[in-house]
């Protein structure tokens, strides 16, 4: 949802989030988050004093989401790594707007050459949306194919990344489309189990577009399939369990 009450400059808008209670500077054009960030937020449970990581955290948004829903946890903090500076920059901006700057760090880099505070620390938690375009046409804004395309990273190095930055019997917390699956089921043997995968489906009898997965490392317990939750009515609006996560910032417990 469009906001007025903010603002930066005509290249960017101020949007609402959680039935308003957060507002988001992202660009007009190119990348912007959508609901896949605030349902990977919505799964994520911290506890005081933990530190979680967001691996492609664009604009900040499922940081930011996470700190407003969960602010009876606080103090715990989060690191917002994302690539492109003027997305990091921005997470920055949306962190004050939203006072939440004194729990979010953001950190502009590369996966292949993050910074010691980042590939020296293991974290309680990692979340993450991992960039999944499959398509051949990439889309004309810079940012937007970026976000969706992974040029210089594999999806696989990106789960390795997430993997490896997780203290043993931490959580990693991610959305990716089902397509995705078998090659992260793949970089999880061995490393990451007690894995719960909660389908987001478009309608009922449709098939999911949306996969959240928790797991945790170094633990050995078999994969749990959840119901899932569907997104739409046969009108297109969206159903009440959903609206409560999108709007009413209502937790998903995946475990």
């Amino acid at each position: 949802m469009m906001d007025d009450s903010c603002s930066l400059s005509s290249d960017f808008s101020c949007d609402s989030f959680l039935g308003g209670r957060v507002r988001l500077y992202q660009p007009r054009k190119g990348y912007r988050a959508g609901i896949d960030a605030v349902f990977l937020s919505a799964c994520v449970q911290p506890s005081a004093g933990q530190s979680i990581l967001d691996v492609g955290a664009g604009v900040g948004t499922a940081s930011i989401l996470l700190l407003i829903r969960a602010a009876e946890k606080l103090p715990f903090s989060v690191c917002a790594l994302e690539k492109e500076k003027i997305l990091s920059e921005l997470s920055e901006k949306n962190a004050l707007l939203n006072n939440v700057s004194e729990f979010l760090t953001s950190v502009s880099s590369d996966l292949n050459k993050s910074p010691p505070e980042i590939n020296q620390k293991s974290f309680d938690q990692v979340m993450t949306n991992p960039p999944f375009f499959e398509g051949t046409m990439i889309s004309p804004h810079a940012l937007k194919a970026k976000a969706n395309h992974p040029s210089s990273v594999s999806f696989e190095a990106w789960i390795d990344f997430c993997i490896k930055r997780l203290k043993s019997f931490g959580t990693l917390t991610l959305i990716i489309p089902p397509q995705r699956l078998p090659s992260f089921l793949k970089m999880c043997e061995g490393r990451l189990g007690d894995l719960h995968i909660y389908p987001l489906w478009q309608r009922t009898e449709t098939p999911a577009k949306r996969l959240l997965i928790q797991g945790v490392k170094d633990r050995k317990t078999p994969l749990k399939l959840l119901s899932g939750l569907v997104l739409h009515e046969t009108d297109r609006a969206f159903t009440s369990e959903a609206h409560d996560v999108l709007w009413e910032g209502k937790s998903l417990i995946l475990r």
